[in-house]
């Protein structure tokens, strides 16, 4: 693969390159993976749609880094864990659920804990949860509306959790201190 710099000093003045000027406002620099994304513009362009209304959505700043965390985890997305821990503790994201998240075990946080629960369940299933599992989430504190809010999180971040697998992508150096190494799970 390019260098992910290379990639992007690369596009014509597109509206490809229009939406990596709006990464760059938001983050502060245009991740690897949004440069990669840009070799096929119209690609970038609905991942940062998507993006953009999971941020308008009704779940929290931390709530939906949960959501992206914990999804790039389950699909063993390691630039994606990686950016979303450093996302996370930007926010204050507390850092035990971060690493709970992290490492497979059980968030302190019950309302986090619920999200977290029901998204691994999401995940393992492949969409297939029970209605007791959703009623777990409800019981929780979560609206029912926010499931669809929880389900467009899960399919962007399984999105660039498949494109990081099938295009390799290099941690970007402001990732590197959170990069990780995977669960147990990743090793059988």
């Amino acid at each position: 693969m390019q260098n992910a710099t290379n990639i992007e000093n690369a596009l014509p003045q597109s509206e490809a390159q229009t939406t990596l000027n709006i990464v760059r406002e938001r983050v502060g620099f245009v991740p690897n993976l949004f440069a990669m994304l840009a070799e096929q513009p119209g690609v970038v362009e609905a991942f940062v749609a998507l993006d953009t209304a999971l941020t308008n959505t009704s779940l929290s700043p931390i709530e939906r880094q949960v959501v992206q965390l914990t999804t790039s985890v389950e699909n063993r997305g390691h630039y994606c864990v990686a950016g979303h821990s450093i996302f996370g503790r930007s926010i204050g994201m507390p850092e035990q659920a971060i690493e709970a998240i992290r490492s497979g075990a059980k968030v302190d946080d019950e309302r986090l804990s619920a999200l977290h629960t029901f998204v691994v369940q999401l995940v393992r299933a492949r969409g297939h949860v029970r209605p007791k599992d959703v009623e777990a989430l409800t019981r929780a504190g979560f609206a029912r509306e926010q499931i669809l809010e929880i389900v467009m999180g899960v399919t962007l971040k399984t999105f660039s959790n498949y494109a990081d697998s099938a295009m390799r992508l290099t941690l970007d150096k402001q990732f590197e201190p959170a990069a990780w190494s995977g669960t147990d799970e990743d090793h059988q």
